[in-house]
């Protein structure tokens, strides 16, 4: 049904689509996948590696850090108040004992005519599948609450998300049942995320600078080293000027939460000590560059090791 969400989305048909799922996912998908018609070579790779590599369209990866999601809670769901609602904020009531989670995903109406679907981005024809929508914050209550969504409900235009909008009593229906617990994958296509780099200025009078850029990758970093005579050091600090948005929020469609976030990973030279310092940094998603140093002491000499850390610019500190 991944590559269902894609395509519904208009999301292009190429070998760009990538699925993105936890250890166990892969697993049973790897064992479940064995009995069926395909090369006889790609059968044995994924037996011998355990990974599923290529298969059905998607570029398949396995990520131990796949996010889980804990769904809300409630006793009885509400249903739609009132007919012809839009925007990224719907009106219900009825609820009962409601405890509902950020990330939780839903559906409006049954498949017929109080049936909210979503539509082709390209032909604004419906596509037959009940529009299935996100909660972008968490909301806690009985009766009356009001549900801030993902995507916003949109009847016309450009941007329209909807056939229709939401009837009266239309009921909400949370894919997820209450208070379970679920691991998080995602389907893709590479388009869907932007991610741009600067070549930052090459600064003189140091003891070494330098800047180098991947063309293929889009990824450009600088180095540089200096003397510090008071503690007879080499401060070294690499510096990746980043910034990143999400392209088009329907191409990653399928087992994705509604926040996006942006993974700046501390980046250093082979041959470090043991004892260096490595995390990735994960932000919430924001349209602003930011910048990432890493910050160390080259130790006592220009050929030893730094110790590296990764800290926000604004909690960086250069010694001179």
């Amino acid at each position: 049904m991944a590559g269902v969400a894609l395509d519904n989305n208009a999301a292009p048909q190429d070998e760009m689509r990538h699925l993105v799922i936890t250890p166990k996912m892969q697993a049973y998908i790897v064992d479940a996948l064995k009995g069926l018609f395909q090369q006889a070579t790609a059968i044995s790779a994924q037996y011998a590696k355990g990974q599923m590599g290529t298969a059905a369209g998607f570029q398949w990866a396995m990520d131990q850090n796949c996010p889980t999601h804990q769904a809300g809670t409630f006793t009885t769901a509400g249903t739609v108040t009132g007919a012809g609602q839009t925007g990224s904020a719907l009106l219900t009531g009825g609820w009962v004992a409601a405890d509902l989670k950020k990330g939780d995903v839903f559906t409006i109406g049954v498949v017929g005519p109080t049936g909210t679907y979503g539509v082709n981005p390209q032909s604004r024809q419906s596509t037959g599948e009940l529009q299935v929508f996100t909660l972008t914050a968490d909301v806690a209550g009985a009766g009356a609450l009001t549900l801030p969504i993902a995507p916003a409900i949109v009847t016309g235009g450009a941007f329209q998300t909807v056939a229709a909008a939401p009837a009266a009593s239309a009921a909400i229906t949370l894919l997820a049942p209450t208070g379970t617990s679920s691991p998080q994958g995602m389907a893709f296509h590479r388009d869907a995320f932007t991610l741009v780099t600067a070549d930052l200025p090459v600064p003189k009078g140091t003891d070494m600078a330098s800047r180098v850029s991947d063309k293929q990758l889009g990824i450009s970093l600088r180095i540089v080293r200096d003397y510090d005579i008071t503690t007879d050091q080499f401060p070294v600090g690499l510096t990746c000027s980043t910034g990143g948005r999400r392209s088009d929020r329907s191409w990653p469609a399928a087992f994705s939460r509604s926040t996006t976030t942006r993974s700046v990973t501390c980046l250093h030279r082979s041959g470090l000590s043991s004892d260096s310092d490595t995390r990735t940094r994960n932000k919430e998603h924001n349209d602003a560059t930011v910048t990432h140093h890493l910050i160390g002491d080259g130790g006592d000499r220009p050929g030893s090791p730094p110790r590296l850390d990764c800290r926000p610019a604004s909690q960086s500190q250069h010694r001179h």
